[in-house]
């Protein structure tokens, strides 16, 4: 009875691929696993924001939101570009670099340590012992952690999103476990901090391991990807600054309370995104295997994309005064922003499929430019935006909307050229 069920399922969805023009067997099977991983990553988030809620005042939850911002960004100064051409480079044979990259990421996260210690020594001196603390945490755990996460793009190049989703449960696991037990005893950030970080790489470190035992990586290296790599990390600098820079900026000058709630009322439009992301993970892989003709031919799925996000969008506006009423009854005041910045999704799947398009050409100086213009001019809108009328969330709100259209039309023009 199954096999007869499998067999037509098989056939209908071959029978669709040609109005789909898309390898539908491949994006129902990969897209199962990618969009179970996010669903699992999306339910330890949303339990975790529940608990934060209810055990966190939203001052502590915003400081620590704060240092998770710093952190971010510290972590960018890595080679960070191999997150994307593990992918590539491994969907082509060349295993090699999950050790070449992990090694090479570990040297050069040791610069984020050494900007953390810079960061823990000021607040020292300032004798804000907490923030001390927390960023001598976030020194310490700073290179192994970036490193050892690097086990997700070698399986997202090997297409084994099975593996991945299951293997991304030891993580998500210890993190939930053990913020949730740290934040029912104690507010303290020092010790909230240690227990993300250690729980994180402890998960993550499990998940590698596995990961060599399972494929046994050959050691194939493409030296081309070297100089993609770098060339993609400066711009993830930058790029992640654009990202983490309204956080702080709140923080400083409106309080961690504004940024608790700021914090909330992005949380599920950001864990929708990620529902987006699923697109371009399961894109990349199988577009490094075609040839230029038939990836023109996956530019013209951009209208499947703007209608599929729409319809989530329109859905989250409805039901987001429902959820959080539900989940979040202490962050009403967070809805009205989260409806507005939930727009931006449209644009931000746009951008994400105009990024993995230019990508999978290695059209580094495109992508560069892309990804640098997007980032600067985020920066500046933000920055502007808010010096000109201060004491508004929605201030940040629009500069953000904006920043992401502006990168969507950016996407389009690079991608035509």
């Amino acid at each position: 009875m199954m096999n007869k069920l499998r067999n037509n399922l098989y056939r209908l969805l071959r029978w669709s691929e040609k109005y789909t023009k898309t390898d539908m067997v491949y994006l129902t099977k990969g897209g199962f696993w990618l969009f179970t991983s996010q669903v699992i990553s999306s339910l330890v988030a949303l339990f975790l924001s529940v608990a934060f809620s209810n055990l966190l005042s939203k001052e502590s939850y915003g400081i620590y939101k704060y240092i998770l911002s710093i952190a971010v960004i510290i972590g960018s100064l890595s080679v960070s570009g191999f997150f994307n051409t593990v992918i590539q480079s491994v969907a082509e044979g060349f295993e090699g670099i999950l050790k070449k990259s992990f090694f090479i990421n570990l040297k050069w996260s040791l610069i984020g340590s050494i900007v953390s210690l810079s960061i823990s020594l000021y607040y020292l001196v300032h004798q804000n012992y907490a923030f001390t603390f927390c960023f001598l945490i976030i020194a310490l755990f700073n290179p192994i952690y970036n490193s050892l996460q690097l086990y997700a793009p070698f399986l997202n190049g090997k297409k084994d999103f099975k593996n991945n989703t299951l293997l991304g449960l030891i993580p998500d696991s210890l993190v939930f476990l053990s913020l949730f037990l740290t934040i029912l005893v104690t507010e303290n950030p020092v010790f909230i901090i240690l227990s993300y970080f250690a729980s994180n790489t402890l998960g993550h470190g499990l998940a590698y391991l596995i990961t060599i035992k399972i494929y046994h990586p050959n050691n194939k290296i493409k030296s081309s990807y070297d100089k993609f790599s770098f060339d993609l990390s400066l711009v993830n600098i930058i790029q992640i600054c654009a990202t983490q820079i309204d956080k702080i900026i709140i923080f400083q000058y409106l309080g961690a309370a504004n940024l608790a709630i700021y914090f909330f009322a992005t949380a599920i439009p950001e864990q929708l995104r990620g529902f987006v992301k699923i697109g371009n993970a399961l894109l990349l892989p199988k577009i490094a295997e075609k040839t230029e003709q038939k990836t023109e031919t996956t530019l013209k799925k951009e209208k499947m994309v703007v209608l599929l996000t729409l319809l989530l969008v329109v859905f989250y506006i409805v039901f987001a005064p429902f959820i959080f009423k539900l989940l979040f009854p202490q962050y009403l005041e967070s809805i009205k922003y989260s409806q507005v910045y939930s727009i931006g999704l449209i644009a931000i799947a746009l951008s994400m499929f105009y990024a993995t398009n230019l990508q999978v050409k290695i059209k580094t100086k495109e992508i560069y430019l892309l990804n640098l213009i997007s980032s600067v001019l985020n920066i500046i809108l933000i920055l502007v935006l808010f010096l000109c009328f201060k004491n508004s969330l929605w201030v940040i709100i629009l500069a953000r909307l904006i920043g992401f259209y502006s990168t969507a039309i950016l996407g389009k023009f690079f991608v035509n050229r």
